[in-house]
């Protein structure tokens, strides 16, 4: 997924983002970007699904004042179950950090259940592949 593909061809992944809808004083917790993944209906095929987070022009996240990052069930509004949150630019392990492998989830077979391992490595990858390659060689 990314800014120019917002929709996985599976359907079960998609990004939305309101970024530029003016909130109530109330509503400044909610994500304005979020990537929604239904696990449930990926492909057969797949058994892992990393989270990554990437500047595309090799900047550094924590330029940014207000990056975050959570991985939860349930809705921005409501989450159910949280699993992990960085505070990007605000987490002194992420100063410099152009790419942020978040977490993956994956499973055995198609018959298990997926699991969910939490990363939260910061990398300085300036090229998508290379953080692909990251991944692979260090989590896959």
């Amino acid at each position: 997924m990314y800014y120019g593909k917002l929709r996985s061809k599976c359907g079960s992944v998609n990004f939305s983002s309101d970024f530029y809808i003016k909130r109530n004083k109330d509503q400044t917790h909610l994500d304005h970007d979020v990537l929604q993944v239904d696990v449930s209906s990926l492909p057969d095929e797949a058994d892992q699904l990393a989270l990554i987070v990437h500047h595309d022009r090799g900047r550094a996240m924590d330029l940014f004042s207000q990056v975050r990052a959570r991985v939860y069930e349930g809705q921005p509004a409501d989450v159910e179950k949280p699993y992990c949150e960085y505070n990007i630019a605000q987490d002194c392990s992420f100063v410099d950090a152009t790419s942020i492998i978040i977490a993956k989830f994956f499973r055995a077979s198609k018959e298990d259940a997926w699991v969910y391992r939490p990363i939260g490595v910061s990398t300085q990858d300036e090229r998508m592949s290379h953080v692909y390659d990251n991944f692979a060689n260090n989590y896959f």
